[in-house]
């Protein structure tokens, strides 16, 4: 889908804050501020990737999407507002499924999965990226919540990547969650990506899991620290 000098003008005047654009393969719902900046050309690309040229998928999988972005001739890959979008799936399954993000040695990585349309015919998921994309069922095996009350509603929370395990047989589910522990939930939950902006918290180090979620939420005004430059990363 190509816009030429003529039609970015356009986008940008009459666009609302999100615009839809369909093709033969998904939809995507576009931030348009990711148009406004455009100044000659504007194209979005959607390819279905063969299963077989993808490393690690096999033919009874669901299909591959590989999405770019191209603007003032430059490919975009990372956005600054997460989108969403709308991939199709083949193969109705009552197992638990995500979406999972391709990356180039072929290892997988959970982005989350949103909504299943009601035909069972499509995924809606954000990102705040552009790559290879596809469906796949999502194996939660957490030992400790087997007789817990909530135990549909934590997998279905790991399924759309919200929450984590402390390890693969392990979710932990009466401890109490940190505030290190809860911008990672929102982080995951709006798929907004760390912020640009410097942070003044002398408890929040660059290399720490956190800080990126950490510098989200403070440019969003998400949340706040506790004073003193502190976050108060451990406080509930």
């Amino acid at each position: 889908m190509n816009f030429n000098e003529n039609a970015v003008e356009a986008l940008k005047a009459f666009a609302p804050d999100i615009i839809n654009m369909k093709t033969d393969k998904a939809t995507i719902k576009l931030d348009a501020s990711l148009v406004s900046d455009a100044e000659s050309s504007f194209a979005i690309k959607v390819k279905e990737e063969q299963k077989s040229k993808v490393p690690g998928e096999d033919e009874d999988k669901e299909p591959v999407f590989e999405f770019y972005i191209e603007k003032n001739g430059k490919n975009v890959s990372n956005f600054n507002v997460p989108m969403t979008i709308i991939i199709p799936i083949e193969n109705k399954s009552d197992a638990l499924r995500t979406v999972y993000y391709i990356k180039t040695d072929g290892s997988r990585e959970v982005v989350g999965g949103g909504d299943i349309s009601e035909d069972g015919k499509s995924m809606t998921f954000k990102t705040n990226h552009f790559s290879k994309f596809t469906v796949d069922t999502l194996e939660v095996a957490f030992e400790d919540i087997i007789e817990h009350p909530f135990k549909e509603d934590i997998k279905k929370a790991v399924c759309r990547g919200i929450l984590s395990g402390r390890d693969s047989s392990t979710f932990d589910p009466e401890s109490t969650v940190t505030r290190a522990e809860f911008v990672m939930m929102l982080q995951n939950l709006t798929k907004y990506p760390s912020s640009a902006i410097d942070i003044a918290f002398a408890d929040v180090k660059s290399d720490d899991w956190f800080h990126g979620a950490v510098r989200m939420v403070s440019q969003k005004g998400f949340m706040s620290g506790k004073g003193n430059d502190s976050f108060d990363l451990t406080a509930f």
